[in-house]
């Protein structure tokens, strides 16, 4: 899933991503999220991988679940770096709803 953070259609993105065969998400930023925004990532149990350059974590006993929690809170921050650009929020298809 992408979204766009900017007015600009060519402009910055975020993206979730799932890997299967590392049973992980990713969520990765064309331009660095400020530090309260790492900070949520962080505070919600995601990692930052340099080699990927995307915050990651794992699926673990629950995978729908956490792909959900996943979803909402990227949803979250992405609106936020948008509203911070006088942009409107955007909704995705919800997942197993």
């Amino acid at each position: 899933m992408t979204i766009n953070l900017s007015g600009d259609h060519e402009g910055p993105k975020a993206r979730l991503s799932r890997s299967q065969r590392f049973r992980q998400l990713a969520i990765q930023f064309d331009e660095k999220p400020d530090e309260g925004i790492r900070q949520r990532l962080r505070e919600d149990g995601w990692t930052w991988r340099v080699p990927d350059g995307a915050w990651t974590k794992q699926l673990g006993d629950r995978p729908a679940e956490t792909h959900r929690r996943a979803q909402e809170l990227f949803e979250g921050i992405a609106n936020d770096i948008r509203h911070a650009n006088g942009l409107a929020p955007v909704a995705t298809p919800a997942l197993g709803r």
